[in-house]
């Protein structure tokens, strides 16, 4: 019989260093398996190819996904030139080859066609991707040889860096904004220098105001009771009963600025009711409520005044750790 999974106690943001050849659905199966808690959500999908910073929200702190979501994110990538992929990431078919670029081994011309392309353009999406439209998934009409026809959406690189060349391929370092795709990004460098190219390697090392070098990240096997293997999450006991898990600080992690609230005012969060913020407060858009060290709530300025009317309101709160 399915163990029925029921809400638990426990409430925050997870930062977890995803690994390889597991999928973002994988990873946030196996945190619901661990916890015994159902809602459980990502703020990203890495693909099973990549590595790195996936930010995994437990309980009530699923109402702020969309959120983190929204914020820039910073990827290290390997980009492999002469063939272009159906996937366009290494695990695909070829689609075509070409010969490599003549001066790829040019430090000084790879750094200036990184600069080039840094700015706000359309994207056309991989066909392998988790798009929906009309319903359905792109990455499945495209395995039953029915591939949907995707339209390019706006996107914005905001630096691209070189960290090394070799002799078929570019390290880089990617900072962009939602819905960027490094896989396409691989696949059109290649048509720039009159190639083609794939994504082999992808390592996320920050997602909004959270990345690796200032915040610790969880290794998912670390959290399991028995040892984490890639693709075979029903390794974790379900409902295995936990009361503490390394949560980040929900504060920071938003990015928003932050008030501290009286008790009274609390009271009035919690039953949805507007604010009336500090004339001190910074001007932003949303607004973190916080009181004795919990996070209530995301508020939303109204104008220019000091009113602020309820966005998100997190039940229990979310400890500030």
């Amino acid at each position: 019989m399915a163990h029925r999974r029921t809400p638990t106690s426990l409430s925050g943001i997870l930062a977890i260093d995803k690994p390889e050849g597991m999928t973002s659905h994988d990873v946030v199966d196996t945190v619901r398996r661990l916890t015994g808690e159902r809602r459980v959500g990502h703020a990203g999908t890495l693909d099973p190819l990549a590595t790195g910073l996936l930010l995994v929200c437990v309980g009530p702190a699923t109402r702020l996904s969309e959120y983190l979501m929204a914020g820039t994110k910073v990827y290290e990538a390997r980009v492999c030139f002469g063939r272009e992929t159906t996937t366009d990431d290494r695990e695909g078919e070829t689609l075509r080859e070409c010969e490599l670029p003549s001066q790829i081994g040019d430090t000084a011309l790879a750094t200036e066609v990184l600069a080039g392309l840094i700015g706000e353009f359309e994207q056309l999406p991989p066909t392998y991707s988790a798009i929906k439209k009309e319903g359905v998934r792109a990455y499945k009409a495209a395995r039953t040889g029915k591939a949907l026809e995707l339209e390019p959406r706006p996107v914005e690189l905001l630096d691209a860096q070189l960290l090394a060349v070799g002799e078929d391929y570019w390290d880089v370092q990617l900072t962009v904004s939602k819905g960027f795709y490094i896989r396409s990004f691989a696949r059109d460098l290649g048509r720039v220098l009159d190639s083609a190219a794939h994504l082999t390697a992808l390592r996320r090392t920050a997602s909004g105001n959270t990345s690796l070098e200032t915040q610790p990240c969880v290794d998912l096997c670390t959290l399991a009771p028995t040892p984490c293997v890639p693709h075979d999450v029903g390794t974790t006991a379900p409902g295995r009963p936990l009361q503490t898990l390394p949560f980040i600080d929900p504060v920071t992690a938003l990015g928003f600025p932050a008030i501290e609230i009286s008790a009274i005012e609390a009271q009035n969060v919690k039953n949805g009711r507007p604010l009336t913020l500090p004339p001190t407060t910074p001007p932003s858009k949303l607004i973190s409520i916080v009181h004795k060290d919990h996070f209530l709530a995301l508020y939303e300025t109204v104008g220019k005044s000091k009113l602020a009317n309820p966005r998100v309101v997190i039940p229990g709160t979310i400890p500030r750790q």
